[in-house]
């Protein structure tokens, strides 16, 4: 199920695998992130308490990690129900001190630890009642 399309996820058919994980804009797809208004600590996922400073009530939304560096991947060759095996995962640094847990590619070509990856937005599970669950998946920054 976890195609190589490049469609935005707005022509994709599915619902997100969790509310808040990602947006997308004139620039392309993104992660939601954090930003304290007080102490500049990024994080994923906006949080009601900083992690930087403790202060209650400061972080507001941005988009993080359209691009990053892949920093480690291995691929899963045994998958949980939904999941269509075989599939990569690994490790993103997306800047500001963020390194998320990211489905990657499954080509040769986005495995390339330290190489420049993009962010799209695909299928990545089907649920439970059958329909598709979009999530973000890093690919090679280098094929286009």
């Amino acid at each position: 199920m976890a195609d190589g399309s490049t469609k935005n996820s707005q022509d994709l058919v599915g619902q997100p695998i969790w509310d808040g994980l990602y947006g997308e804009d004139g620039e392309g797809a993104y992660l939601i992130g954090g930003h304290c208004s007080k102490c500049g600590f990024v994080a994923l996922g906006v949080r009601q308490i900083c992690p930087g400073c403790l202060e209650t009530d400061v972080m507001g939304e941005e988009p993080i990690g359209r691009r990053g560096t892949l920093y480690a991947c291995t691929v899963i060759h045994q998958a949980p129900e939904g999941f269509e095996a075989p599939f990569a995962v690994g490790y993103v640094d997306i800047g500001e001190g963020v390194r998320v847990f990211a489905h990657i590619e499954n080509t040769t070509e986005s495995w390339v630890l330290d190489g420049s990856v993009e962010l799209t937005i695909v299928p990545i599970k089907t649920g439970g009642d059958g329909a598709a669950l979009l999530g973000p998946r890093y690919r090679s920054a280098e094929e286009k």
